[in-house]
């Protein structure tokens, strides 16, 4: 979730992991930025186990969370 637009053009960054550079401009909230992690989130969806009713976490889902704020763009 933490992919950045490195440019105007640039490719999608992995923002906790990339190295900052002076003269860099980082777009966190650009619309290709927020389609990206749109995407990583349907990914990871679509992977997650389906006992969502029966988890033990009980509504307390870190991924719930962030589906709420990333599942739509």
């Amino acid at each position: 979730m933490c992919l950045v637009q490195v440019g105007p053009r640039g490719a999608p960054t992995v923002s906790c992991t990339a190295k900052v550079m002076d003269g860099m401009e980082i777009f966190t909230e650009s619309k290709r930025s927020i389609v990206m992690r749109g995407h990583v989130m349907e990914y990871i969806l679509a992977n997650h186990p389906l006992d969502c009713p029966i988890c033990d976490q009980g509504g307390e889902c870190d991924l719930q969370d962030q589906s709420r704020l990333y599942g739509f763009y």
